[in-house]
């Protein structure tokens, strides 16, 4: 197995390779017909195994008709990877129940979080769920067969309580970030403003504030809405707070963007050269000579992670606690405060995916307004 493993950043991940040898290690216990027949099925899903990796890398994840952010198919990839790194040898299509359950055990062993190995089997499994469906034609009949016959991944997987260590930042810890955190004098202090007054004022998580593009802003009647997609194709059209608003403009102003910016382009984007070569290495990837452009790209939730322990660190906060999802629940804790401890008020403002909430959300006018947000700007004065 050739398996090329490299850095997230300047690579990706490609199928591994099986050689299938001309002549199998002899098993007289079974009839050289037998042995044959194995033989040349190996070989044929040899050949077909790369297509199928890569059909599935292009979008097999797809075959429930689930939809999977760009991060998590990152992940999935990568932890198919990791999987055939471990199973050295093991062909895909012989791989056992008992192969998956030794990767879990040593990761766990490795003390690897248990909602990193949950993520690392459910990509495994992805994989797997589409095998399930992908043909090869026989050698010997030429009938069409599946390249599997059943997901080897069953293992029982560990239950994780995401909020057992939900975190949230003070009133104060907040503020620094805030104002000695980003440096407003730069362009890219500006941006980080922007994109963390954003998070602190919306609740929104990671992804769906990246995901926002100019289009999505509306101005009405003196106020500022945004369109919100978020987990499972769920969305709708919320209030975002003037402040966010005019630190966004702000940013893109600074940027000579603001005056440019089509309704398609993203707002938070990379500002870096090496944005701009990693556009360049990413075209070549795809054959294609025209690079994607970083302002038709939005930054990484990797690199949000990146910038915000930055300005931790000079706000005088530890890095170390500080992560993007930490702005999420700092923001819930704000609101929660602010509308006197209206859990409603709180499952609304976080969009949480529950059938009581879906009732409460449909009971609302279109676009919601949101009273209490400007308390929280009161509270952190910025």
């Amino acid at each position: 197995m050739d398996v090329r493993t490299m850095s997230p950043v300047r690579s990706v991940v490609v199928a591994p390779q099986w050689i299938v040898a001309p002549e199998l290690p002899a098993q007289p216990h079974l009839p050289l017909d037998v042995q044959e027949r194995r033989r040349q099925e190996d070989e044929e899903k040899s050949r077909v195994w790369e297509r199928a990796f890569e059909l599935w890398r292009a979008g097999g994840w797809k075959s429930r008709g689930g939809k999977i952010s760009l991060e998590t198919q990152r992940t999935y990839v990568s932890s198919v990877n990791r999987f055939f790194q471990y199973a050295a040898g093991v062909a895909p299509w012989r791989v056992l129940e008992s192969h998956v359950v030794a990767w879990q055990k040593q990761m766990e062993a490795q003390g690897v979080a248990s909602t990193t190995i949950n993520l690392r089997l459910s990509g495994l499994s992805s994989l797997y769920r589409f095998l399930l469906r992908f043909p090869y034609p026989d050698p010997v009949t030429g009938e069409s067969k599946y390249l599997i016959a059943r997901n080897p991944v069953t293992c029982d997987r560990a239950h994780v309580d995401p909020y057992a260590d939900a975190d949230a930042l003070s009133v104060d810890e907040a503020r620094a970030l805030l104002m000695r955190g980003c440096d407003r004098n730069t362009l890219e202090g500006l941006r980080n403003f922007a994109l963390f007054h954003t998070y602190l004022y919306t609740g929104c998580r990671v992804s769906e504030v990246l995901r926002l593009r100019w289009g999505d802003l509306i101005e009405d009647k003196g106020r500022v809405f945004y369109k919100w997609l978020g987990k499972g194709g769920k969305g709708g059209t919320y209030e975002l707070p003037r402040g966010s608003f005019d630190a966004i403009r702000a940013y893109l102003a600074a940027a000579g963007r603001l005056e440019t910016i089509g309704a398609d382009d993203y707002i938070f984007t990379a500002l870096t050269d090496a944005a701009r070569h990693l556009d360049a290495w990413r075209a070549r990837q795809r054959g294609s000579a025209m690079p994607v452009r970083s302002e038709q790209r939005p930054i990484t939730p990797a690199r949000v992670s990146v910038i915000l322990k930055r300005c931790a660190r000079r706000a005088g906060l530890d890095p170390a606690r500080v992560h993007p999802h930490i702005l999420r629940h700092t923001a819930a804790d704000f609101i929660d405060e602010a509308s006197g401890g209206n859990l409603l008020d709180v499952q609304e403002f976080l969009h949480h995916s529950s059938l009581a909430i879906t009732q409460i959300y449909l009971t609302r006018r279109k676009k919601n307004t949101n009273p209490h947000w400007m308390k929280v700007e009161a509270m952190l004065g910025v």
